[in-house]
């Protein structure tokens, strides 16, 4: 880390959600929300993981893309 010595948690959401019949329904599946782990982890990133729209299969993607 350049700016601190603090962990860097990064918890992002599954993209921008769109509304089907009045619920927020996300469009970025597990994989594809994994592929833009590595590059946070190579910033600086601390700890990853999921918010809005994530799930326990967008975990185990990131972590499957991180033991490669």
């Amino acid at each position: 880390h350049q700016s601190t010595e603090l962990p860097i948690w990064i918890k992002a959401n599954a993209g921008m959600p769109i509304l089907e019949d009045g619920r927020a329904v996300y469009q970025t599946g597990p994989d594809a929300f994994a592929r833009h782990i590595p590059p946070l982890v190579a910033a600086g990133a601390t700890f990853v993981g999921g918010c809005c729209g994530t799930g326990p299969e967008y975990i185990r993607a990131i972590r499957r893309i991180l033991e490669k």
